[in-house]
């Protein structure tokens, strides 16, 4: 991933592939439906999350719906349940 920072690699991202920040942020932030695992590790910093050259970063949308309160977090096809913690896979 090319990029300092989250920031520095989506913009990175939309020179590649145009259209990604806008489905990746929302003005200066990553949208709230989103979160980034940097290294396997969901971070707070979002955005702000420093990356060093051999870092992987995931951008993972959270789908919920049903009747339950349940988030549910899909994630390299297995789904998280994002009610209990840690979070466990299915």
């Amino acid at each position: 991933m090319i990029g300092s920072t989250v920031r520095e690699a989506i913009e990175s991202l939309e020179l590649q592939f145009p259209g990604i920040r806008e489905r990746l942020c929302e003005g200066d932030k990553i949208r709230p439906n989103i979160s980034v695992l940097v290294d396997g590790h969901v971070t707070p910093l979002k955005i702000r999350e420093r990356l060093q050259e051999t870092s992987e970063v995931h951008f993972v949308v959270r789908i919920s719906g049903g009747s339950g309160t349940e988030t549910h977090v899909f994630f390299r096809s297995k789904v998280c349940k994002a009610s209990t913690w840690p979070l466990k896979l299915e």
